[in-house]
């Protein structure tokens, strides 16, 4: 079954990771149920480290909740969502995902633009197959 995800105008089809920083996995999302894992790189700033795994929480302090239901996995960072992920009730292998990962220290975010990274614009792209979509140096 293929998982489709939908980022600031773009698509994800079948991608292992949908973020990657030095090599290291930062942002994975799949279905069936919906599970997001976002983990921050070995040695990240302590203050900014959040590890989620499959929807668990297992570090990031008190500042840090995730709050899920059947078809939503929303992180939290002092409040400020960090990553939304809403998967579709009637094609659960579908899912629209929203980021800013700024909270973290990383340049990464979509809006109505599209998906911002660093100082670079993507939209229309579509993205298929591939162990990471986007890698971060």
């Amino acid at each position: 079954m293929s998982v489709q995800v939908q980022l600031g105008g773009n698509e994800f089809v079948d991608c292992a990771n949908i973020v990657e920083v030095r090599g290291e996995q930062l942002l994975r999302v799949a279905a069936r149920p919906l599970r997001v894992t976002l983990t921050t790189p070995a040695g990240w700033d302590e203050a900014r480290a959040v590890r989620v795994v499959e929807n668990g929480l297992t570090a990031g302090g008190p500042d840090a909740r995730v709050l899920k239901s059947e078809h939503s996995v929303v992180l939290l960072l002092r409040g400020v969502p960090v990553v939304t992920a809403m998967a579709d009730p009637s094609n659960m292998g579908e899912i629209h995902l929203r980021v800013d990962l700024r909270p973290l220290g990383i340049q990464l975010f979509d809006d109505a633009s599209g998906l911002h990274v660093g100082s670079n614009l993507h939209t229309g792209n579509r993205v298929s197959n591939a162990a990471t979509a986007i890698s971060l140096g």
